[in-house]
């Protein structure tokens, strides 16, 4: 999905050329003509278990052995795409998460790519400059996962029940994501960078903004406390998406890129994922 986008969004800005890392042996890749590299191969979430180590195997020790081939190759800038998971998961209280605060991943994922970023940061220098970038859940066309399914249930529902909704969470389109990226590789910036949206929302308040593209027509309604209660200890992790919060305040890396003038807004985001 990010894969596609990049190259939709800055193929015609930059010359890029697409690894495929899962059968690859990386000391055979030739980084002689190359700028930057971007490392998205990861697994992320799967719907079944698959073992730890795994994820620590692809997630962590691929990404650092590619690293580590490039800087041997003369390669400038190494750009790592990491994730918003390496905070934790966040919770139903509004704790507003920065570049700076403590990382305390609960899941795999986010533990194999914390250790990642950790081990390729030590990489960095003069001479190989190391960006990590930590995306927010990302919306934009081409979108899967609980985007997707959101938009899904509001087409289908007459009424939609998700109103009154008080929590926040943090998002990025992926425009506004490829202006993060395209900020990182003009600059050849090092360190760590948030991707997200200038702003947070609710659920009731993303839902809402859904509705006016999905269909202007629906109503939306709030749940009553005891369903809501009900839904907490019936289905712990879907209540967590709908009613927790997972706040991001990204304005350093706006700031530090120059990019915070050039976002755009969640309803232009999701007009733009819709057509």
């Amino acid at each position: 999905f990010i894969g596609n986008n990049i190259i939709n969004y800055l193929g015609h800005k930059f010359s890029f050329h697409e690894i495929e890392m899962q059968s690859v042996n990386i000391r055979k890749i030739d980084f002689s003509n190359t700028d930057t590299i971007i490392h998205l191969a990861a697994i992320v979430h799967q719907k079944k278990a698959i073992p730890e180590e795994l994820y620590f195997k692809v997630n962590s020790d691929l990404a650092f052995e590619t690293a580590l081939e490039a800087k041997k190759q003369g390669v400038k800038h190494f750009i790592f795409f990491s994730t918003i998971k390496v905070y934790g998961d966040g919770g139903y209280e509004d704790t507003i998460y920065n570049e700076a605060s403590d990382c305390k991943p609960i899941d795999p994922y986010g533990k194999s790519k914390l250790e990642a970023e950790k081990r390729i940061l030590k990489l960095s220098d003069d001479k190989f400059k190391v960006a990590i970038i930590r995306p927010s859940m990302v919306y934009g066309k081409g979108v899967k996962a609980n985007m997707l399914m959101l938009s899904k249930l509001i087409e289908k529902l007459p009424i939609v029940p998700l109103g009154g909704i008080k929590n926040k969470r943090s998002m990025v389109s992926i425009d506004n994501l490829m202006l993060t990226l395209e900020a990182i590789i003009k600059k050849k910036a090092n360190g760590i960078f948030l991707a997200c949206d200038k702003h947070a929302v609710s659920t009731s308040e993303l839902v809402q903004e859904l509705i006016k593209v999905i269909n202007p027509q629906k109503k939306m309604i709030k749940l009553p406390q005891f369903l809501i209660i009900l839904l907490k200890l019936s289905f712990p992790f879907i209540s967590r998406r709908l009613f927790g919060s997972f706040h991001v305040d990204a304005s350093q890396t706006h700031q530090n890129l120059g990019i915070k003038e050039k976002l755009i807004p969640l309803s232009v985001g999701l007009k733009n994922m819709f057509e």
